[in-house]
C-alpha cells in the first residue's frame, strides 16, 4: 500500500489497548441495531466529509450553532488545509453544507468546523458545564455502509464507567463508556457527542481494548466538553480567536516514547513500546489501493 506520510499524536496512555478513531473508510461507524428518532438532539449529530480527492475521510460532530459543528481534533489534524463539507438530517431530509474553515481547542481532542451556511437547525445542544462520572448516556455514530447505511443514523446507550488515563492533546482524563446491548464504536465514529440528560457532555476521541487490527471496541474514551467549554462557546460568539485552521506540527508531536505513526492507503498503525497502544486510521475507498501492495513499516 502507498505510503501517504507520518502523523504524530500527543497522547497519555497506561498499557491498555487504544485505538484512535481517525477518518473513516464506507462500512467504519457505530455499529448498532438501534436507530435514533428524529428529534431535536439526534438532528443535531451530522457526518462529516473532511478533505478533498485521495485524502478524504470522514468522521461525525455535533451541530452546536447554525455555522459551528463541535467535533475532534484528531479528525482536522491530518489535513494542512480545511475542506470539506458535513451531512445533516436523516432519510429523504439529508442536505449537506460546505465547511470553509475549523479551529482546534487549546487542548484536548476537540475541533470546531465552520460551514458557509447556516445548518438551520431549529434548535442546538446545550453544553454541559460538569462531567458526570456514573449514569447513563447517548452515544451517535454516522456510518455509510454500517448498519444505517447512509440514511439511517445509528444510536446506543452507553454506560458511563468514570474516567480513563487516555488524554490527547494534553486534555483532561477522557470520561469511559461502555456500549450497552451489544453496540461497538468503530474508525469514523471520532468527534460524535455523548449525550446525557439532553446535555453534550463528550466528544468520542478513541476506542479501547481493541484486538489486532479489529477497531471495533463496546468501550470507548469520550473528551470532556466541560473542560473546553468557555473556549466553544468563545469561538462560537466570536470573542476568541482560533488556530485560523491550519495544522500545527508543534501542537501535533509525538510524547516520549512514541513512535511515528504510518498513514497505510487503508490503514496505519502506532505501537508505543511496552505500552500496548495501538492507533488505526482508515480513509475512503477512493483513497486506498490495492489489499495485496506492499504495506509501509516503521
Amino acid at each position: 500500500m502507498k505510503i501517504l506520510r507520518p502523523i504524530r499524536a500527543v497522547v497519555a496512555t497506561s498499557a491498555i489497548a487504544l485505538t484512535i478513531l481517525l477518518p473513516a473508510t464506507a462500512a467504519q461507524a457505530l455499529e448498532s441495531s438501534t436507530f435514533a428518532e428524529e428529534n431535536d438532539e439526534s438532528n443535531a449529530v451530522v457526518s462529516e466529509e473532511l478533505g478533498t480527492g485521495s485524502e478524504a475521510g470522514g468522521c461525525t460532530g455535533a451541530a452546536i450553532a447554525p455555522h459551528w459543528v463541535l467535533t475532534a481534533r484528531h479528525c482536522v489534524d491530518t489535513y494542512p488545509n480545511p475542506a470539506g463539507s458535513v451531512r445533516l438530517g436523516q432519510g429523504s431530509n439529508q442536505r449537506t453544507v460546505a465547511i470553509d474553515r475549523w479551529e482546534v481547542a487549546p487542548a484536548g481532542d476537540f475541533a470546531l468546523l465552520h460551514t458557509v451556511e447556516d445548518m438551520g437547525l431549529s434548535s442546538y445542544p446545550t453544553l454541559a458545564s460538569k462531567t458526570p462520572d456514573s449514569g447513563e448516556g447517548t452515544m451517535y455514530g454516522w456510518s455509510e455502509d454500517g448498519s444505517g447505511g447512509q440514511t439511517r443514523l445509528p444510536t446506543a446507550r452507553g454506560k458511563i464507567e468514570g474516567f480513563s488515563e487516555i488524554s490527547l492533546y494534553e486534555g483532561a482524563p477522557s470520561i469511559q463508556v461502555t456500549a450497552q446491548d451489544g453496540a461497538k464504536t468503530q474508525a469514523g465514529d471520532s468527534g460524535a457527542p455523548l449525550f446525557v440528560n439532553g446535555e453534550l457532555v463528550g466528544v468520542l476521541s478513541a476506542s479501547l481494548d481493541t484486538e489486532g487490527d479489529d477497531t471495533r471496541s463496546s468501550n470507548a474514551a469520550y473528551a470532556q466538553v466541560a473542560e473546553q467549554r468557555e473556549w466553544i462557546m468563545g469561538v462560537v460568539d466570536g470573542s476568541n480567536k482560533g488556530s485560523g485552521g491550519a495544522r500545527s506540527d508543534d501542537a501535533v508531536s509525538g510524547s516520549d516514547g512514541l513512535s511515528p505513526l504510518w498513514i497505510g492507503g487503508g490503514a496505519v498503525a502506532l505501537v508505543a513500546a511496552g505500552a500496548g497502544t495501538y492507533f488505526v486510521m482508515r480513509r475512503r475507498p477512493d483513497a486506498q489501493e490495492s489489499e495485496g501492495g506492499d504495506r509501509g513499516e516503521q
